[in-house]
């Protein structure tokens, strides 16, 4: 009489010939070729993600909060849009003209030569053309100035202004007047997370804490004029203190970058002060 067959013992049996098959077919390695695919279809794909995220509306008025939602941009930006004053002259510049000319001095010179006109200053700390560009091409699009004052260095300064890409237009980022701009690639990977910040912030604003309110209190609060003495990081900055002229021309001058790098795309594009000055 034949003995059962233990169901538990066959199906161990099985599998272990299962097994001892598969590890006998040999295992085949990828290709050069199917490993240059797979890269270049996921950089196609990643490529896709970032241009859709970068067509995602954007709050133009959050825009101009995104790098400090109480600076300095933010209060151009409403005098701009918001302050129904007309602008006749706008100033636009480095900290020497943010710090070396007022506003309300100029108008009150001009008012003693019969001459009425409502100066802003729009000078901002550091030095790059294309953040002047953007605030006069914001500037252009609500008011009409009849004269544009731009301060000019000895020495153009090669690169762009490190906050061009939290407030020019997208376009403006992507297509700029040429594609061999010192920051080009810095400013275009920033483009997707600034879109992704102001399409939350479109939705949830007090979350980002970027406001989509005009709020005239707010605006009143912050200083237009440098001119005189304020506090700068804690500190007393003393404008009234006067210095000779010979002491000014005695202390060093700050050198203006000269890498191999901004010298090779000064070549190729005639220099970005040039560019934007023509913008």
């Amino acid at each position: 009489m034949a003995t059962p067959a233990n169901p538990t013992a066959m199906r161990a049996e099985a599998d272990t010939r299962v097994l001892n098959s598969a590890a006998s077919v040999p295992q085949r390695k990828p290709t050069v070729g199917q490993l240059v695919f797979t890269i270049l279809a996921a950089l196609a794909v990643a490529f896709i993600l970032c241009a859709a995220v970068c067509l995602l509306p954007e709050n133009d008025y959050q825009r101009w909060q995104l790098q400090d939602a109480d600076g300095r941009l933010r209060w151009i930006y409403e005098r701009i849009h918001f302050d129904p004053t007309p602008i006749d002259v706008a100033i636009v510049g480095p900290s020497r003209a943010q710090l070396g000319l007022s506003a309300a001095a100029i108008e009150q010179d001009l008012a003693k030569q019969g001459k009425h006109a409502n100066v802003a200053n729009f000078a901002m700390v550091g030095a790059g053309r294309d953040l002047q560009w953007a605030i006069l091409d914001e500037l252009f699009k609500a008011k009409s100035p009849k004269v544009v004052v731009l301060e000019v260095d000895e020495q153009p300064y090669p690169f762009g202004h490190f906050l061009f890409k939290y407030v020019a237009p997208a376009e403006a980022i992507v297509f700029p007047p040429s594609p061999f701009l010192h920051n080009y690639f810095y400013n275009l990977a920033y483009l997707p997370i600034r879109k992704l910040k102001l399409f939350g912030a479109n939705l949830f604003p007090e979350l980002f804490g970027l406001s989509k309110q005009f709020d005239p209190g707010h605006y009143a609060q912050n200083r237009t004029d440098y001119s005189t003495n304020f506090i700068g990081d804690g500190k007393l900055v003393d404008m009234e203190d006067r210095v000779s002229r010979a002491t000014l021309l005695a202390e060093p001058r700050e050198p203006v970058p000269r890498t191999r790098v901004a010298r090779l795309f000064t070549r190729l594009n005639g220099g970005e002060d040039h560019l934007f000055i023509q913008q």
